[in-house]
């Protein structure tokens, strides 16, 4: 093992730099804004996901067993936005950063996404984040399509996806 650290020593200290040390600069200021998204009602998936007496339609019951936030979050010194869908049962949860397809206008996450995909798998005892890239959904920048905005989903996994070191107050509001 110690050969293999001896002869990798500087891959590992590129890896280290690229990965984690923006983390580390950024701190704990990584995350700028997390706006709860209580009532979807004025949503254009909201009438998918009721039935006609405006409960929760049986496959989506998990609604209520989940929380929805919009973020806005540093990455390379620009506000990126995204998503945030966690469990409301108290406790440190798993992260999972959801990478989205297609690039700009053309797969840029909603609501909707919140509601049903990441909802889904956040009903089962994870955090997820996930990212509409730079400048998408009102973020700063210009997305590159695996450019530099790569560090907008490097900058969650170099930090541990640091959510679950948060305050859960912090979200409980």
């Amino acid at each position: 093992m110690q050969q293999v650290l001896e002869k990798h020593s500087l891959l590992i200290a590129v890896l280290f730099a690229v990965l984690y040390l923006p983390a580390i600069a950024q701190g704990q200021d990584l995350l700028l804004t997390a706006n709860h998204l209580k009532d979807i009602s004025d949503t254009p998936i909201y009438e998918r996901l009721v039935s006609d007496d405006g409960s929760w339609k049986p496959e989506y019951a998990y609604m209520d067993s989940i929380d929805m936030y919009s973020i806005t979050y540093l990455s390379d010194g620009l506000k990126v936005k995204g998503l945030m869908v966690k469990p409301r049962a108290q406790g440190e949860h798993p992260c999972i950063i959801f990478n989205r397809g297609g690039n700009r206008d053309f797969g840029a996450l909603k609501v909707g996404h919140a509601a049903t995909l990441l909802g889904m798998i956040a009903s089962h005892g994870y955090i997820v984040i996930a990212s509409n890239y730079r400048g998408n959904g009102g973020g700063e920048g210009l997305e590159e399509f695996g450019g530099s905005d790569v560090n907008d989903v490097l900058q969650w996994s170099a930090t541990g996806c640091f959510l679950r070191y948060y305050e859960e107050a912090r979200y409980s509001r």
